[in-house]
C-alpha cells in the first residue's frame, strides 16, 4: 500500500474529492456481519507465502539475558502482532541471528524513552513466528509478536552490524488476595456461590468500605471493561481477553492512544492499574479526531472489526513503512486523492485502498477501502492511522483525574 506520506506532494497539485466536515459520509449502518474472511488480516496474507518457525521462547521473571536489540519508533506492547518488510542489511542480519537461535530480538523507542538513573530505557521481547526472503532478494518479510516487558541494562556492538543488549525481565506484579489474613473460614462454603457478599462481609471489618477494594479487582475491572466495549460497540465482534495482563495490552493497542501514552502503560508493571487507566480512557473517549488540527473525524462507537484481533491491527506496506490502524465504518471530514483505487498490497484482500487526508489540514489520516466483489460486506470502511488520531475527552463524563494526570 502507498504511504501517504508519499502521497502528500501530489495531494496539493491534483483535484480532490471531498466529504462534508459536518455529515458523515453516507447514512451507513454498522455491519450487522462481515462476510470477508477475517482472519486473512490477521494472518497478514498480503504478505504472501511465509515458513513458519515452530517452538516459543519464554524467559523467567527478573532474569538478565542478552538478545540483539533494534530501536525502533514504534512501540511494541506484548501480544501485538508486527509484520515488517525489511532492506536494511544490518536488519537482515539481526534476523537471520534471530532465526537461527531463539527468534527473539529486544524492541525498544529511543525516540519516546528517556534514559536517565531513574527512568531506564523500556522494551518488549519480540519473536519471529514466520519468515520470507520475499518475492526478490532486496527484501525481507518477517511475523512477528511481542511477547515480554524489559528493562535495558546495557548495549554492545555485536558483529559490527547489529547491537546485542543485556536486558532484564520485567514480572507482571499481581496484588495479592486483600482479605488473606481476615478470611472467615465460616464463610467458606459460600465463597463459589456468593462471592460478592463474603468479600462485603470481610470489608466491614477493615477501615474500607467494599467499593474501595472493587476499584482493584481484577475481575470486576475485566468485567466493567467489556461490558462497556460490548454494549457501546455494537460492531466489536470479537473475543475479548479475559485475562486481565491480556486484556490490558489487548486495550493498549484499541485505545486511540499516542506512542508516549502508550510507553506509560508499558512502563507499568501491574495490570490493574493498566486496566482502571484504560477504562477511565475508554469513557471519556467518545470523538476520533485529527491529531493535527482536532477536525473530528468520528465516534469511538464507529470502529469496528475488520479482523478476528478487533477494530485494531498492525500492517507494513512494501516500502516498509508500518501503521497502526483502527477500523471503522464510518467517518466524515475526509478528503482523497484523485488516483483510482488500489488492489496492490491491500491488507485487507478484495478491498481496493484510496489514501484520505484530512479535509481541514491534510493530514495524512489512512485509507477508504472499497469491495471490488458483490458478496463482499461491508461495501465499504476506512483504515484511520492511530497517529493520526487524539480522542477528544468527555468533560461531562466524569473520570479519575489522578489516573489520567499519568498520561500528561
Amino acid at each position: 500500500m502507498m504511504d501517504g506520506s508519499e502521497d502528500r506532494v501530489a495531494a496539493s497539485a491534483v483535484a480532490m474529492e471531498s466529504a462534508s466536515s459536518e455529515d458523515y459520509e453516507s447514512d451507513a449502518e454498522m455491519p450487522v456481519a462481515t462476510t470477508f474472511d477475517r482472519t486473512l488480516s490477521h494472518h497478514h496474507s498480503y504478505l504472501g507465502e511465509t515458513e513458519v518457525l515452530r517452538g516459543r521462547t519464554f524467559y523467567e521473571d527478573g532474569v538478565i539475558v542478552s538478545m540483539p536489540l533494534l530501536n525502533f519508533e514504534h512501540i511494541v506492547v506484548p501480544n501485538q502482532i508486527f509484520p515488517l518488510t525489511v532492506f536494511e542489511d544490518y536488519f537482515k542480519d539481526l534476523l537471520l541471528h534471530c532465526i537461527e537461535n531463539d527468534h527473539t530480538f529486544g524492541v525498544i523507542s529511543g525516540r519516546y524513552n528517556n534514559f536517565t538513573k531513574n527512568s531506564p530505557l523500556m522494551g518488549t521481547t519480540v519473536e519471529i513466528y514466520e519468515y520470507n526472503y520475499g518475492n526478490n532478494s532486496d527484501n525481507f518479510i518477517v511475523k512477528t509478536k511481542g511477547r515480554q516487558r524489559f528493562k535495558l541494562i546495557e548495549t554492545v556492538t555485536f558483529s559490527s552490524s547489529f547491537q546485542v543488549a543485556k536486558v532484564e525481565i520485567l514480572p507482571e506484579v499481581k496484588l495479592p488476595d486483600f482479605f488473606s489474613e481476615i478470611k472467615s473460614h465460616s464463610l467458606n462454603r459460600y465463597r463459589k456461590s456468593r462471592p460478592q457478599r463474603c468479600k462485603k462481609r470481610e470489608a466491614a471489618l477493615t477501615p474500607w468500605p467494599n467499593w474501595v477494594y472493587d476499584q482493584y479487582d481484577a475481575k470486576i475491572l475485566v468485567t466493567k471493561i467489556k461490558d462497556a466495549l460490548y454494549s457501546g460497540h455494537k460492531g466489536l465482534s470479537v473475543s475479548i481477553p479475559d485475562d486481565p495482563s491480556e486484556l490490558s495490552f489487548w486495550m493498549a493497542q484499541y485505545l486511540a492512544i499516542n506512542d508516549e501514552q502508550k510507553l506509560q502503560i508499558l512502563r507499568t508493571n501491574n495490570p490493574i492499574e493498566r486496566l482502571r487507566l484504560e477504562y477511565n480512557i475508554l469513557l471519556k473517549s467518545r470523538f476520533m479526531c485529527c491529531s493535527t488540527c482536532k477536525n473530528k473525524i468520528g465516534m469511538q462507537s464507529d470502529m469496528f472489526s475488520m479482523s478476528v484481533d478487533g477494530p485494531q491491527g498492525t500492517f507494513c506496506n512494501p516500502n516498509g513503512y508500518v501503521h497502526d490502524v483502527l477500523t471503522f465504518y464510518q467517518v466524515k471530514g475526509l478528503h482523497y486523492g484523485t488516483h483510482p483505487p488500489s488492489l496492490e498490497f491491500s491488507w485487507f484482500p478484495e478491498y481496493a485502498w484510496t489514501v484520505a487526508y484530512c479535509d481541514s489540514c491534510m493530514n495524512h489520516l489512512g485509507w477508504k477501502f472499497t469491495a471490488t466483489k458483490d458478496q463482499l460486506v461491508p461495501k465499504t470502511f476506512w483504515g484511520i492511522r492511530r497517529k493520526g488520531l487524539v480522542a477528544q475527552i468527555d468533560c461531562n463524563h466524569e473520570y479519575n483525574e489522578g489516573l489520567l494526570s499519568m498520561l500528561e
